[in-house]
């Protein structure tokens, strides 16, 4: 029960930070993206969907990604570490791929399923039904299935900068040491940020190996600068008030949200009696006064009349 529940939690933690890998891989091309793409009356969510509309296009990925099998629209799955693919879960992938042609119209000759997997599938790839040829180092190919259905091993990657972005899902520890090396020697911070969240600890160690302070500091940036507003629940109000002047600590905020939360000792803290009594009209300051204590204030003002 606790193998499946840390699977789960694993898997809670991987499948989102693949599909902002996806999306950063993609920046900057001119290719229609988009994940948790819902087909179906369930609906059944793909994790992500990649259109490609120029041919040029389909060149340059064939030269500078991982993805050089892709046609005019492609369908891409993740089965992260504890969530190993299995023989049901290819039906379940072409089934929807099944549903997105049908529902877009998208025509099936131009059309690819991408299985990306962290830990090789043997079951899967022996299964006879399948058909699954080795056509290149990681790469496996089934003709079998109305769609043609490719499956990405990461174990099975070669060390090389065109698979950063896919090699960083691994299961095995000693492929993970050699792309975190890898990514550091090349200075691909934009996939350093990745190797930060999935492995914290041997990125850490690499870099300080490596005495890379300036990708340790670059990659703190990118991480303030894209998920600082989500972090900030986790810091503790002290250490975000630290650097900030008085000013800065007030900009924005009402008379209302200023007081809010302080005490009476509090508030007339620091304050003389001039001060305390700026802006109040006599009948605001003698307002709340006991009787005994308008008692007294009369005797004063009546000693200060007759010079006493």
């Amino acid at each position: 029960m606790d193998n499946e529940r840390d699977a789960k939690k694993r898997k809670s933690a991987t499948d989102p930070i693949f599909k902002q890998v996806m999306l950063t891989l993609f920046q900057g091309w001119e290719v229609d993206i988009q994940t948790e793409v819902e087909v179906g009356l369930s609906p059944l969510k793909i994790d992500v969907v990649i259109g490609i509309r120029r041919q040029e296009v389909l060149g340059d990925l064939l030269d500078q990604t991982p993805f050089g099998h892709f046609l005019n629209d492609n369908i891409v799955e993740f089965k992260g570490l504890g969530d190993a693919l299995t023989i049901d879960n290819v039906y379940r992938i072409v089934m929807r791929s099944y549903h997105y042609f049908l529902e877009r119209g998208v025509s099936v000759s131009d059309l690819t399923v991408t299985i990306i997997c962290a830990q090789t599938p043997r079951k899967v790839l022996s299964h006879p039904g399948f058909g699954f040829q080795r056509i290149a180092e990681g790469y496996y190919l089934c003709h079998a299935l109305d769609v043609p259905v490719y499956l990405i091993a990461t174990n099975e990657l070669p060390i090389e900068p065109m698979y950063h972005s896919l090699l960083l899902f691994a299961s095995s520890k000693v492929k993970i040491q050699q792309i975190v090396e890898d990514i550091v020697k090349n200075n691909a911070v934009q996939f350093f940020f990745f190797v930060s969240l999935l492995h914290p600890q041997l990125a850490q160690e690499v870099l300080e190996m490596a005495k890379r302070r300036d990708l340790i500091e670059e990659n703190v940036k990118i991480l303030a600068e894209g998920l600082g507003s989500r972090l900030a629940p986790y810091i503790a109000p002290e250490d975000r008030l630290r650097d900030l002047t008085p000013e800065q600590r007030l900009q924005g905020l009402d008379i209302e949200q200023r007081l809010q939360g302080l005490d009476i000792e509090q508030l007339l803290q620091g304050l003389d009696v001039k001060q305390l009594l700026q802006g109040l009209s006599l009948e605001d300051r003698i307002n709340g006064l006991s009787d005994e204590e308008l008692q007294t204030l009369r005797q004063l003002l009546d000693d200060q009349d007759n010079g006493t």
